[in-house]
């Protein structure tokens, strides 16, 4: 009886870790592609904050105008095909001549009037406030999908 649970008990510790390596495995895939993604978008531009709708103390919905460079959406739809572990990824929401909509996840620290700095190349969202840099997350950080589950198979 002892035996029988002893045994028991290694395999359900034995699965427990497996299944915790898995999705170890699967959330460093998912950053990584989100890295991919933010480079592959090679956006590089410039934009004003026109308005900012707050979903909890930090993310937001960002309103801008582009003010330097232009974002070609399009890049966003033509990557789609080649995810492996994500279902789908964007970045700008909508666009509008030259207004975008996107997420940032620190959209607390933006005020009406401040810039902002996308650049794919360098991985990062800068934030300026009245010309100075006052936060700055990398880009690969604000991108917004769902993953995939890590047990599906291909």
């Amino acid at each position: 009886m002892k035996q029988g649970l002893l045994i028991l008990g290694a395999i359900a510790i034995l699965s427990v870790l497996l299944i915790a390596r898995i999705v170890v495995v699967h959330q460093k895939r998912l950053g990584d592609e989100e890295k991919w993604f933010a480079q592959s978008l090679g956006y590089e531009f410039s934009a004003e904050i026109d308005s900012v709708k707050m979903y909890n103390s930090n993310g937001g919905r960002v309103w801008a105008r582009i003010t330097a460079g232009n974002p070609k959406v399009y890049r966003e739809d033509s990557l789609k095909n080649h995810f492996k572990q994500h279902g789908m990824m964007y970045f700008i929401f909508d666009q509008s001549g030259d207004s975008i909509c996107f997420i940032l996840q620190y959209a607390n620290r933006l005020t009406l009037g401040d810039s902002v700095r996308i650049s794919s190349s360098q991985d990062k969202v800068t934030i300026f406030h009245e010309g100075k840099s006052v936060a700055q997350e990398p880009l690969s950080k604000s991108v917004v999908g769902y993953g995939d589950s890590p047990f599906k198979r291909d």
